[in-house]
């Protein structure tokens, strides 16, 4: 069993604003996954893993990059749809993973399955996590594979 707390070696470069993408095969349909984690080595770290499992992955260091990146102000956040699934730490520098998925919700766009992972899992962030409709909370340490296999799940055409 991978248990987060392991640390690995991330294979891609990322660019200068701190996002590291990586391109499956295009000739197959893979599931394309958005990782926001601070903490490089666990942003790496599953980043491998699910790629290992064939999964499409994009990286972002933190919700401002991600923001900045794909919704600036005068997007219509219409490229939410590229992600299948999306994984996002809790507590990061600048903006809240939290803070950050409830902005994009109240936005009236839809967005992918959600799965928040937390050193801080206390009572009162499972219970927004909740009021904020994420699929799934997962504690710090965790295990890998238990998160995959939730990928795996929400990323399934059928829900």
């Amino acid at each position: 069993m991978r248990q987060a707390t392991h640390k690995h070696a991330g294979t891609n470069a990322m660019n200068q604003s701190g996002v590291r993408s990586s391109h499956a095969d295009s000739e197959r349909k893979t599931s394309r996954v958005l990782i926001v984690e601070d903490d490089a080595d666990m942003r790496n770290m599953l980043a491998d893993a699910l790629r290992e499992e064939g999964y499409f992955v994009d990286v972002f260091p933190d919700g401002i990059h991600l923001l900045n990146t794909y919704w600036p102000e005068d997007s219509d956040l219409s490229r939410i749809a590229k992600w299948d699934v999306i994984i996002s730490d809790v507590r990061m520098p600048g903006l809240n993973g939290m803070t950050v998925l409830a902005g994009l919700r109240r936005s009236g766009r839809r967005l992918p399955p959600t799965i928040i992972i937390t050193a801080f899992g206390d009572e009162e962030t499972h219970a927004e996590a909740r009021r904020i409709g994420v699929a799934a909370v997962f504690d710090k340490p965790f295990e890998v594979d238990d998160l995959i296999d939730k990928v795996r799940e929400l990323a399934s055409p059928v829900r």
